[in-house]
């Protein structure tokens, strides 16, 4: 039952070629289509695209770093653990973390301490601009 059968390593590229994935179409068709920014309106759908199949070693050519190039700012004070952050954001730029209880608290201290600093800082605004008026009454 092992009978081999020989077939040579081009008539082999040629059949994957047809039947499997046609690298070079897939490089000038479908990456040039993200290329020049006709992908999502342009690019048909056909038998390769349908079934994703992604030709080895074509990373190369798919660097699509350029299509979000902005990276998201956190915003310690803003956040409110909602998550929707993560679930909202275009290819997983945030993604959700796990943190131990005693890091969450740290942050929850560090949140409770800048609330109070700011407290602090309108009390001495406030006492020093109270200074202010006292001084301008006594001239």
């Amino acid at each position: 039952m092992d009978e081999r059968i020989d077939v040579s390593v081009e008539e082999l590229a040629e059949d994957i070629r047809i039947n499997v994935v046609d690298t070079e179409d897939f490089n000038s068709r479908v990456i040039g289509a993200y290329n020049d920014g006709t992908a999502e309106k342009a690019l048909e759908a056909d038998d390769q695209v349908a079934r994703s199949i992604i030709p080895a070693a074509t990373g190369a050519f798919r660097d699509f770093s350029y299509i979000a190039p902005d990276i998201p700012e956190f915003i310690t004070e803003n956040c409110v653990g909602c998550m929707d952050c993560v679930t909202e954001c275009p290819d997983t730029a945030i993604l959700g973390k796990v943190v131990q209880d005693d890091l969450r608290r740290a942050g929850d201290r560090e949140r409770e301490l800048r609330e109070e600093l700011e407290a602090h800082s309108r009390v001495v605004v406030a006492a020093q601009e109270a200074e202010r008026r006292r001084i301008a009454i006594l001239r």
